[in-house]
């Protein structure tokens, strides 16, 4: 074979190759997947949820099998703390009583690295409850007010992040998945036959671009 015709070969099959991998499956990148919660607005998750109450009336359990929804209704920027006004957090259904449970609005402070609970849309950080900081790690508590013994227990599975609360009876617990956000919720209460299971169905991203959600 000439050496003409070697190389018209090895381009041919060059060529195929590239259209062969063209022809596969797209990869499509998490621009999200930096982010250990991708708050946005407009941002829903939508999840399969599972309720069981003690109704005292009936005397018996009753479970309730529904479809669950939390959104991102509202980002207010402010100096260095960021407001993302959160309707239908997952623990919304804790106080479900078998009725059909009403989302409320939380509001969810991001201040560097730091995440918080503030009990209005004008929480600051000084007047608002602690829930985790990053970079969390496997084995780290995390608590929400040093006056108190009770912590966040951190626990890496399979590059998720477990937070786990035990404070008395209730035991809440969430996993967290970077790029996706809450993919799980659990909360029991040992007093009673009362709990809620929450597992992530669908994520929608919200609205920034790309190159703001990927930012560390």
């Amino acid at each position: 074979m000439t050496r003409t015709a070697f190389v018209s070969l090895a381009t041919l099959a060059f060529g195929s190759l590239v259209l062969g991998a063209g022809c596969g499956p797209k990869v499509t990148r998490n621009p999200w997947q930096g982010q250990i919660l991708p708050l946005a607005k407009g941002a829903s998750w939508t999840y399969n949820a599972t309720v069981v109450h003690y109704d005292q009336a009936l005397g018996k359990e009753i479970k309730t099998s529904l479809t669950w929804t939390t959104t991102v209704v509202d980002v207010l920027p402010g100096d260095g703390v960021t407001a993302f006004i959160v309707k239908g957090w997952p623990n919304d259904l804790v106080a479900s009583t078998g009725e059909k449970p009403l989302p409320t609005e939380r509001v969810l402070l991001k201040s560097d690295d730091g995440f918080l609970w503030g009990h209005d849309r004008a929480a600051t950080v000084t007047n608002s409850d602690g829930w985790f900081a990053l970079p969390l790690q496997d084995g780290a508590q995390v608590c929400p007010d040093p006056s108190l013994p009770y912590c966040w227990a951190v626990a890496e599975k399979e590059g998720d992040y477990q937070l786990n609360y035990r404070s008395g009876p209730e035991e809440e617990t969430y996993l967290l998945e970077p790029g996706r956000g809450v993919i799980k919720y659990d909360y029991t209460n040992s007093g009673t036959t009362d709990s809620v299971s929450v597992t992530l169905q669908k994520f929608e991203p919200g609205s920034p671009a790309p190159d703001e959600a990927a930012a560390p």
